[in-house]
């Protein structure tokens, strides 16, 4: 078993390998700047000896290397901010209490210089990433257009005539070219043909279920019922009606073994074929029925523009034009009856999923009113009953405890998971939703439903504490929320780049300025990876009695960790979509922004059970399975 192999001073310690989660945890800590010096030299032992790890850091550092590494987590009263254009200036907010300056401007430098002091451990990585390279490269261990790590490598190499003359005869920019040849000579082995771009109650055959907006390589295609819309990348669309079986076979090919299908071919589709058991049928422009039975045999209704037909191999192709049909035999092409009805459309997928998702939407706002009677929720935004002028979330919680409505800044009424469910769109650096929960809690639950369509940098907040004063400064809101005396521990429930959620926990410690922080990721589900444009229901739980942080997407628990400290935590002023940020920090290229639509949050002052968030789920998906 491979073991990596981390330096101690001058004795060579052999430790555990490190795993992927534990490798975001630590990626997490490292942009947090809470890496301690074990934790440190793991992280770089994991980069030194896994390509994987190496990729992943590299990127990271490409996208987020003018993130400022020092920011606090919280701001104990009225913490000064740091004009990065001159390290010497600090900004004081006009509230500051004077004998509080000469403490703060002490812990000021004590951040400069740990930010100089990583600074430079980053151009060391960075060095030692371009040495390993480097080594990879002559040696024969990198291949050239290896994650766009040759290109820096081999200008380097060819600088100083070192690399072997086969490869010398090759300029750098020549090398990506040839490599991206090579990439796209193996894309184009296993190209996608097709899109799924629409299904309605289809029910796939055990252990081949697929999903809308999934892209489709050549291979079988099999459900039991319901309406699959497939859309090839040729030009045309094939709408069927389970149970049918399919088989891609290119871009410009479908063989049907049975079942019932309507294909529509645009100018750039002409000559897409349809292969039966029995015959060929090549459209010659525009769009026909064709339905197979069980036996094989076939028949195709022309509905507009003009089809070929032939048995295969042997006879010749027929010409049939539209409102004509025929049946195909084993020994002969016989004129039949002419339909349109019976055929699927892209019509009939239209009604039926407006149908489902009206039923889907009254059947969730049912579920939704059970959930705001609940007598521990604190906040519960269903952004239902509301205008498009509205400046707030209305919480639709009737507990007596309650968190307040939520103040819209900037972001936009916009359509929800069904057409007439209203949600929340994040687009700009300032939109977000302020509010306030009062009060301590040990134990939480909090659920919410959203579609990020895009992750715009490391970290795109769900939902997160801010310290008053801060809030102050973006929101000022009320002058009470404003207290110097308010609680600064912090809360953070956050997505990364990878649609991983993220819950981070900072607790004042007992030296002022100095916080302790509990990070606990979610499992990488393979369902989660790709969910870009997609709802998702996304859930994580606080159990101080079992001392554990369960994370959930889509009514599944994806993670349970053991917590590392127990305190009751205090929400108080709040964040839902992003996080304020300073002028300063913002030019440094801090954001915390959700690019998407969220369109309901539960906040609740108990621990949800795996039963009760399938059940959120079930009842609040988009579409029927």
């Amino acid at each position: 078993m491979h073991q990596s192999v981390a330096q101690c001073g001058r004795a060579r310690v052999i430790s555990k390998p490190i795993n992927q989660e534990e490798f975001d945890d630590l990626l997490g800590k490292l942009i947090d700047d809470q890496l301690s010096p074990h934790q440190h030299r793991r992280l770089e032992s994991a980069i030194t000896d896994s390509e994987n790890y190496r990729k992943q850091y590299r990127e990271m550092m490409r996208l987020h290397a003018t993130l400022a590494w020092s920011r606090n987590w919280c701001m104990k009263d009225s913490a000064p901010l740091r004009n990065t254009a001159d390290d010497s200036q600090v900004i004081q907010p006009e509230s500051t209490n004077p004998q509080l300056i000469p403490s703060l401007q002490k812990q000021a430098k004590t951040d400069h210089n740990r930010i100089k002091l990583l600074a430079a451990l980053l151009v060391l990585a960075a060095s030692f990433l371009m040495v390993l390279t480097y080594n990879a490269v002559v040696n024969g261990l990198a291949k050239p257009g290896d994650d766009g790590v040759t290109k820096i490598a081999s200008s380097q190499n060819q600088s100083q005539n070192q690399l072997p003359k086969k490869q010398q005869t090759l300029r750098p920019e020549q090398r990506i070219e040839a490599a991206d040849l090579k990439v796209l000579a193996v894309s184009n082995k296993v190209s996608n043909l097709a899109v799924i771009s629409d299904a309605v109650g289809v029910k796939w055959k055990e252990g081949e279920a697929r999903r809308t907006g999934e892209l489709l390589t050549a291979g079988p295609l099999r459900f039991d019922a319901g309406l699959l819309q497939l859309d090839f990348s040729s030009g045309a669309r094939l709408v069927c009606r389970g149970p049918a079986s399919l088989e891609l076979i290119s871009a410009k090919c479908v063989r049907i073994h049975a079942g019932e299908a309507t294909c529509y071919v645009g100018e750039l589709g002409k000559g897409f074929q349809v292969l039966t058991g029995e015959s060929e049928v090549v459209d010659l422009g525009t769009s026909f029925g064709i339905r197979v039975d069980a036996e094989g045999e076939s028949e195709v209704h022309v509905f507009d523009g003009a089809v070929s037909v032939r048995r295969q191999p042997e006879s010749d192709a027929i010409e049939y034009t539209e409102n004509t049909a025929v049946r195909v035999s084993p020994n002969e092409l016989v004129s039949t009856d002419f339909s349109l009805d019976g055929f699927p459309k892209s019509e009939e997928i239209r009604s039926l999923r407006e149908e489902q998702w009206s039923n889907r939407y009254l059947a969730w706002k049912n579920y939704a009113k059970s959930i705001s009677e609940d007598p521990s929720v604190l906040v519960h935004y269903t952004f239902e009953d509301q205008k498009q002028s509205d400046i707030e979330v209305f919480n639709q919680s009737t507990g007596t405890t309650r968190g307040t409505s939520g103040t819209i800044l900037r972001a936009k009424w916009c359509e929800g998971r069904w057409p007439n469910k209203k949600g929340l769109q994040f687009q700009r650096e300032s939109d977000r939703v302020l509010l306030t929960i009062p009060g301590k809690y040990d134990k939480l639950s909090f659920v919410t439903w959203a579609r990020p369509d895009a992750f715009l940098q490391l970290t795109s907040a769900l939902l997160l504490t801010e310290h008053p004063r801060r809030w102050g400064m973006h929101g000022t809101l009320r002058d009470e929320l404003q207290d110097t005396n308010a609680p600064t521990d912090t809360f953070r429930w956050v997505l990364s780049d990878r649609n991983i959620a993220r819950l981070s926990l900072a607790f004042m410690d007992k030296r002022p300025m100095t916080y302790d922080i509990c990070g606990y990721t979610s499992g990488a589900e393979p369902e989660i990876e790709d969910q870009t444009g997609k709802w998702g229901c996304y859930g994580v739980t606080i159990d101080p009695h079992k001392m554990e942080v369960s994370h959930f997407f889509n009514g599944k628990r994806t993670s349970v960790t053991k917590m590392k400290r127990v305190s009751p935590l205090p929400l108080e002023t709040m964040e839902m979509g992003n996080h304020s940020t300073t002028p300063a920090e913002r030019q440094s290229g801090m954001s915390y922004r959700f690019f998407g639509v969220i369109d309901e949050l539960i906040v609740a002052n108990r621990v949800f059970d795996s039963e009760e968030m399938a059940s959120i789920y079930e009842y609040g998906r988009q579409d029927d399975l």
